[in-house]
């Protein structure tokens, strides 16, 4: 029972771009050529078992049930042979700096292995307000925001955040000849 709740939350990861693609719900008129790139998003808590624990992606040693995420990404590129894109990733608080550095690496192996990976967007760039929460600040982004005396939200950088995402960045610099 278990393990058939895990098999259609997968299967659920890809049901989008299968429908795109044309390889699910035919009937809807999906085709591979309607798949150009595949989007991907990964938190810290993308990882779990079901019912509702996470595997700790800050744990040493990890879980041996946790996935590098070089790993996941290969199996989006191979399974529609379509580039790939990280289209969200963060994390929050102190693990910040952290977190983005493994990112970083693990999109490295990915792209040392011939994974197509293409680009990387962190989200949010400045710090959000909790969905549920309004008055509750995550500080999740390269930039926090702060209340001034005077009300006003001011931005201040994430120092670790910022140098570990230059570290990434300048791995990753593609140079062109002029």
């Amino acid at each position: 029972m278990q393990g058939d709740l895990v098999q259609r939350a997968q299967r659920g990861d890809h049901e989008a771009f299968d429908m795109l693609a044309g390889a699910m719900a035919p009937e809807l008129g999906g085709h591979p050529r309607y798949l150009d790139i595949v989007g991907v998003n990964y938190y810290h808590a993308n990882q779990w078992e079901h019912p509702d624990v996470r595997l700790r992606w800050e744990d040493t040693p990890l879980d041996p049930r946790w996935l590098p995420f070089s790993l996941l990404l290969a199996e989006a590129y191979y399974r529609y042979w379509r580039p790939v894109v990280v289209s969200e990733t963060s994390h929050f608080g102190a693990g910040r700096g952290r977190w983005i550095r493994e990112v970083g690496e693990e999109v490295a192996r990915a792209r040392e292995a011939s994974v197509d990976v293409e680009g990387l967007c962190v989200y949010p760039i400045i710090d959000r307000p909790d969905w549920e929460d309004p008055d509750h600040w995550h500080n999740s982004g390269l930039w926090d925001l702060h209340r001034t005396e005077d009300g006003r939200l001011e931005r201040v950088l994430s120092a670790e955040y910022a140098d570990q995402l230059r570290r990434a960045q300048a791995r990753f610099r593609v140079r062109t000849s002029a």
